[in-house]
Parts: C-alpha cells; sequence; structure tokens
C-alpha cells in the first residue's frame, strides 16, 4: 500500500467509525487536517516523522493524485497542483485555502470498504428500499438478568505530563523540569487522550476508537 493510499483508507475509516453518512459529503481542508485524520494521532499510522511530511501527502491528496478525490473550487486544485509541481511546495497553501472542499472518490471508498454494499455508507439518496420492520425482542426475566458491567470513563491524562522534548506540532523545544499543558511556541495543548480499551491515542470528540472501534464516552 502506497503512503497516499494508507492516508485515503485512515481517512476513510475514521469517517466510517464516527457517521458513514459523511463518506460521501465534501469535507473542508481544514476539517480534514483538524479533526478527521490530525497530524498528532495520524503520524503512527502514516509512519510520517514531521509535520512537513503529513501536509505534503495532504496536498498529494487534495491535488488529485491517483484520483482518490476532488478538489473545489477549480481554481483552488490549479494551485496545489502547481505547488507539488514545484521542487520546493508551499505547505501553507492547505492554511491559506482551508476553506476548499474535499470530496472522496466512491470507488476508492469502497475499496478501502471491501466492496460491500452495505447500507450504513451509502450516501442518502440511495437508499430507496424502505428499512426492515422491527423484530420484537424476546422477554426477559428481569429476575436472572447478568450484572450489568462497568464501563471505564474515558479521562485525560494527567497535566503537564510531557513524553518528549519537543512539540509534535511544530517540533518547537519544550520546557524541562516543568509541568507544560500548552507549546509555547504555536500553543496547541499537549494533553492527550487514550482509548480506555487498547489505549490507542484518540482526538477529543471521537465517539468510536479509531484502532479497536471502542465506544468512547463523552469527555
Amino acid at each position: 500500500m502506497s503512503d497516499l493510499h494508507r492516508l485515503f483508507s485512515l481517512i476513510v475509516t475514521n469517517i466510517a467509525a464516527t457517521d458513514a453518512s459523511r463518506l460521501y459529503s465534501p469535507m473542508t481542508i481544514g476539517d480534514l487536517m483538524q479533526r478527521v485524520a490530525p497530524y498528532r494521532s495520524s503520524r503512527r499510522h502514516l509512519d510520517v516523522v514531521t509535520s512537513e511530511e503529513y501536509e505534503l501527502l495532504i496536498l498529494r491528496l487534495a491535488a488529485g493524485e491517483e484520483g482518490l478525490a476532488r478538489l473545489e473550487p477549480p481554481e483552488t486544485l490549479a494551485r496545489f497542483r502547481k505547488e507539488l509541481a514545484g521542487l520546493h511546495p508551499d505547505l501553507h497553501i492547505l492554511v491559506f485555502e482551508e476553506a476548499a472542499t474535499l470530496t472522496l472518490a466512491r470507488d476508492a471508498v469502497a475499496g478501502v470498504l471491501g466492496g460491500r454494499p452495505e447500507r450504513g455508507f451509502a450516501p442518502p439518496e440511495a437508499r430507496t428500499s424502505p428499512p426492515p420492520e422491527p423484530v420484537p425482542a424476546p422477554a426477559i426475566d428481569a429476575t436472572h438478568q447478568p450484572p450489568i458491567e462497568e464501563v471505564e470513563i474515558l479521562e485525560w491524562e494527567a497535566p503537564g505530563e510531557v513524553h518528549s522534548d519537543r512539540c509534535g506540532f511544530c517540533g518547537g523545544t519544550l520546557p524541562v523540569g516543568r509541568a507544560v499543558n500548552f507549546c509555547p511556541h504555536c500553543g496547541q495543548s499537549l494533553r492527550a487522550l487514550h482509548c480506555p480499551q487498547c489505549n490507542e491515542e484518540i482526538e477529543l470528540g471521537w465517539r468510536h476508537c479509531v484502532a479497536c472501534g471502542a465506544a468512547l464516552a463523552e469527555p
């Protein structure tokens, strides 16, 4: 699998885990980078070391490389392709054009999902058949109900718990010997969330873990 297909697969998996109906809806470049597949939680899966490597992958996807996505408006697509064709692309264009919209290629999405025509992944207008009648649940003897398992509540890591002397967002050097909650260079929060089931790092607002699929409690 190429690095670009790895990014595309991660985007499809993340959207399908939260709201599958959005797979065929346009998303902004800003939403993609900040919520759908942000650098902080995606860098290990994408096997990238720097934010520049991550941003170059986003630029390649948005420019239509390998036909995995379509960018609107056309003039923004032309600017992206011009930057990508240069020797040293200016990655700041992703910030300047964060309102541009990206739509995932339908066939490529189906490929990531295994080609299964599952109703949950179909766009709303494609659902023509009425839903099946609900089947009544069997009666349950209340005196023999199994005990309800306790669900672990998702918690923040301890404030100021830093695992590196450099910011994972901008690469700036962090102070040592003291609690650091925010990067003094770019202002990004350095606190992290982890899945209560598999301990995978997750993003605030996710409903399911991208690694194991466990449901996440709202913070």
